[in-house]
């Protein structure tokens, strides 16, 4: 595993929109964990239960950031999660300040590395 500026034993929320791969959109909080990232909300626009979906860093094919086309949200460039599952798409709630930048870097600080010996 790599060294990481990020604690292990932090926890980080973010308010985001989210896209599953049945492209569903959902808005409520990312939550980065020590040994998952976790996804929390309701689905835009309609009166449902929340959700909740949780993704060990292990089970993370790709990460990337999206700025065409089918990899943004709502017009802006998206977090792309890539799973066994499908692509999930990740943004920033709010107007402010993109968070996409920010979720890439921390998540590449907890994702495990794969090391060979060779």
């Amino acid at each position: 595993m790599r060294a990481s500026s990020y604690s292990a034993k932090t926890v980080t929320t973010y308010a985001v929109t989210w896209r599953e791969p049945n492209g569903q959109t959902f808005i409520g909080r990312l939550t980065l964990g020590p040994l998952t990232l976790r996804l929390d909300g309701r689905r835009r626009g309609v009166e449902e239960s929340p959700v909740s979906r949780q993704f060990g860093y292990e089970e993370l094919r790709g990460l990337r950031i999206g700025s065409r086309g089918a990899d943004r949200l709502d017009g802006r460039p998206a977090l792309v999660v890539e799973r066994p599952d499908g692509t999930y798409l990740v943004a920033g709630a709010g107007m402010g300040a993109p968070i996409v930048r920010e979720l890439v870097d921390r998540l590449a600080d907890l994702r495990p590395v794969e090391t060979t010996c060779g």
